[in-house]
């Protein structure tokens, strides 16, 4: 089961019939369950024959099956991130030191809402002394969250961008060599 990266402005539901129309035709992902894009194999891909706007699906094409929700593959994101596991990847994710995190405001949003919020990360803390990577943050809600927490469960606004709640992959790779 692979987590992917997902653009979730581009998650065409119920209400975004006429902004999808530009799809048709084109490949993609479709699920009956909008959280079901977190994990490409719970989905159907193909492509996307027709919308119905009166009853409010979408009609892959090979099957005929009709489903509530489109991801085209755009919306799959080039990088592959990974949650943070340490200070070192916390200070990687926000460009400053461990010191400069408490204070931060930040924008997220839940993973697949459209609603975000902006709050303030209150607390910087390691959880265990000997291991660098149990490595914790309380935001402004007074919940302490892991990075692994962070990745699954929020994304993230860093200069317009909205992304993961984490770090790509090549870039704790090269740092580990």
């Amino acid at each position: 089961m692979k987590l992917i990266n997902v653009d979730i402005s581009k998650i065409m539901g119920p209400y975004d019939m006429d902004e999808a129309r530009q799809y048709i035709g084109c490949e993609g992902y479709f699920t009956e369950y909008i959280t079901n894009f977190d994990v490409l194999n719970l989905c159907t891909s193909g492509k996307l024959l027709e919308i119905n706007c009166d009853e409010q699906n979408y009609k892959e094409e090979r099957s005929g099956k009709n489903f509530q929700y489109f991801m085209p593959l755009s919306a799959i994101c080039d990088k592959e991130y990974v949650p943070c596991e340490g200070e070192r990847d916390f200070e990687q994710l926000f460009g400053c030191s461990e010191f400069e995190l408490v204070g931060r405001k930040i924008k997220i949003a839940k993973v697949f809402e459209q609603i975000s919020y902006c709050t303030m990360i209150t607390q910087v803390k390691r959880t265990d002394v000997k291991e660098a990577k149990d490595f914790q943050i309380t935001l402004g809600d007074g919940q302490s969250y892991s990075g692994e927490t962070l990745f699954r469960n929020f994304r993230l606004c860093l200069d317009g961008e909205w992304r993961p709640f984490g770090v790509p992959r090549e870039v704790r790779e090269q740092r580990m060599k």
